[in-house]
């Protein structure tokens, strides 16, 4: 690790963020719209195909925000982001932003606060919630966390981060099951490998109170 003398600060790593399960956390919108300008300077881009600076998300899981670059060869190859806790789980080493040096393009935006600049509330990309229907057999799994995943047709355009609401059947019909009453989040999408063409897979994780 390199320490620059100005400020006696270790120069971010990029070749580590992007090729090793790193995530960076951007504590403040401060912090993250700096990181978004620097992972534009990289060439780096969200998931989705999404220029890095044409999107707010930090609002999403505020002061938890964590960013990852994702460098499989999969569909979702580019910047994913998700709370820290859960790549905490996740084994991922986490940087402080505020640790680094940012060398050459660094200029520290001046924000004072943590509400949305007005011009980006038009380009602001809400997590979507999907409802769907959910097989009673399997909801006691999910509620339990023993199945923490869903296979399902890419009809929707499943995004991390992105909540589900399930809704009880038995055999095509209603039923009746506390899984109505819950709310889960989108930790993961993977499609291809060996998946049917058109479909993913995704990790889910219940949406507590607090969240």
């Amino acid at each position: 690790m390199q320490m620059n003398s100005n400020n006696q600060k270790p120069t971010f790593d990029w070749r580590n963020f992007k090729y090793k399960n790193i995530a960076v956390h951007v504590k403040t919108q401060e912090e993250y719209d700096n990181f978004m300008k620097e992972c534009k300077v990289q060439g780096l881009t969200w998931c989705t195909g999404k220029e890095v600076d044409k999107l707010n998300l930090w609002p999403d899981c505020a002061y938890d925000t964590c960013i990852v670059h994702d460098n499989s060869v999969s569909a979702q190859r580019g910047l994913h982001y998700q709370r820290l806790g859960y790549y905490k789980r996740c084994g991922y080493e986490i940087e402080e932003f505020a640790d680094f040096y940012f060398p050459k393009d660094y200029q520290p935006l001046n924000s004072n606060s943590n509400l949305i600049p007005e011009e980006q509330i038009e380009l602001l990309e809400k997590p979507t919630t999907h409802t769907l229907k959910l097989e009673e057999c399997f909801c006691e799994a999910v509620v339990t966390g023993k199945k923490c995943f869903e296979i399902r047709k890419n009809d929707r355009g499943f995004q991390p981060g992105d909540t589900i609401e399930f809704i009880p059947v038995s055999n095509g019909h209603p039923a009746i099951h506390v899984i109505s009453n819950r709310r889960y989040r989108i930790t993961y999408v993977l499609s291809g490998w060996g998946l049917k063409n058109g479909y993913v897979a995704f990790g889910i994780e219940e949406v507590k109170r607090y969240d």
